[in-house]
């Protein structure tokens, strides 16, 4: 029988075997890997290392059995750690005393990286000793059978957007009782703050997301408090010294003011996530607040108060005081980072037009300006 959940849920065990002997077929991946090992081989020599390739990994996910399995030995094992090796300068994390091993929580986070945000996270977790979360994707990221597997098989559930109007209340209702049963079944979940990354560098989270998780228990008589309590509602902030998608985030920015009807294309979330993977970040940090313990009377509340914690516990880096300096042509916080560092970081944007470097400089500034504007709220 049919679970009613089985269009939008994450792979089970039992599909996992079959769904591993299907990635080491994708001739994407493994040219992929085989350029990254060898970028320079031989034409002559490709057929062959592909072959390599695709046994080793057949080999690799041969020897897993079960989805906590794959997101143990092969993403927290080998993928993250090679990400945090080549692509970074270092991970850290504050606000782990807030989490306690043996409850779910509803990780709510600002949105900078398609995939590493969350994936960062779930390292983190599990590096920890914690629950690692069930993680929503939306739709729109399936481009392929391939990233389709390769999430659905990482404990990712599907978030179904652009439906019409009727259909998007029922897949509404339906999420949130998915999200739900997950809950009482004692996993976590991880939710970004709004559909989207925030391109322009401001964490601002949509009511709707918390209105959708209340919906299926609004129903069932829960009181909007007891839920989110019960819930464990946990704000995330997720941090990153360089973004390497900051200048494709500026240009389609730039598009959008400047082209009406402008529409991404399927190959530039593909795009964004290959650079995201890829691409340097200098170091990462990840924040977590403690979980939500108000009174609050609706979703807006929530909201409010996820957007407070995050812009507060929000690592701030070199990059955004050089970014804001930059922005208000001042030297306020030049005591915040050096010379080199400030010639460093503008040597990106050196050959951009100047709307769009003004945007990614502003996308780095609006954190500063963000938790300066809370600053002043709280004196």
């Amino acid at each position: 029988m049919d679970d009613e959940f089985d269009d939008i849920r994450f792979y089970n065990d039992v599909e996992i075997p079959a769904v591993l002997k299907r990635i080491p077929k994708s001739r994407w991946l493994v040219r992929g890997l085989r350029r990254e090992i060898l970028p320079s081989c031989p034409a002559l020599l490709e057929p062959a290392l592909d072959l390599i390739v695709r046994n080793y990994l057949s080999i690799r996910l041969g020897s897993i059995h079960g989805i906590d399995q794959f997101q143990r030995k092969i993403i927290g094992k080998i993928v993250l750690p090679w990400i945090l090796k080549h692509t970074t300068n270092g991970l850290s994390v504050s606000g782990l005393e807030y989490l306690q091993k043996d409850r779910p929580y509803t990780y709510i986070s600002n949105h900078r990286d398609i995939v590493l945000d969350s994936a960062l996270l779930n390292y983190v977790l599990g590096s920890n000793e914690l629950k690692m979360a069930a993680i929503a994707f939306g739709d729109n990221l399936m481009i392929n059978e391939l990233v389709t597997d390769i999430i659905r098989a990482n404990k990712s559930f599907i978030v179904k957007r652009n439906l019409p109007f009727k259909q998007r209340i029922k897949g509404s209702d339906k999420l949130s009782r998915y999200i739900w049963s997950l809950h009482q079944q004692g996993e976590s979940v991880w939710i970004a703050q709004r559909e989207g990354r925030a391109k322009d560098g401001d964490d601002r989270t949509n009511p709707s997301v918390v209105k959708m998780l209340y919906m299926s228990q609004r129903k069932g008589g829960m009181s909007f408090t007891h839920f989110i309590r019960d819930s464990g509602i946990v704000p995330v902030a997720a941090s990153y010294e360089k973004d390497p998608c900051d200048l494709l985030k500026a240009r389609e920015m730039h598009k959008r003011a400047t082209h009406d009807g402008y529409e991404k294309k399927e190959v530039d979330d593909l795009l964004s996530i290959y650079i995201g993977l890829r691409g340097d970040k200098g170091r990462f940090h990840i924040a977590f607040g403690e979980p939500l313990q108000a009174e609050y009377k609706n979703e807006q509340e929530v909201a409010k108060d996820i957007d407070r914690t995050i812009h507060s516990i929000c690592k701030l880096w070199p990059t955004n005081y050089i970014a804001y300096d930059e922005l208000k042509r001042v030297k306020e916080y030049s005591s915040m980072y050096s010379n080199e560092e400030r010639t460093d970081f503008l040597n990106r944007f050196q050959h951009e037009k100047a709307d769009i470097r003004l945007k990614a400089l502003a996308m780095y500034a609006q954190p500063v300006l963000n938790k300066r504007a809370l600053d002043r709220n709280r004196d």
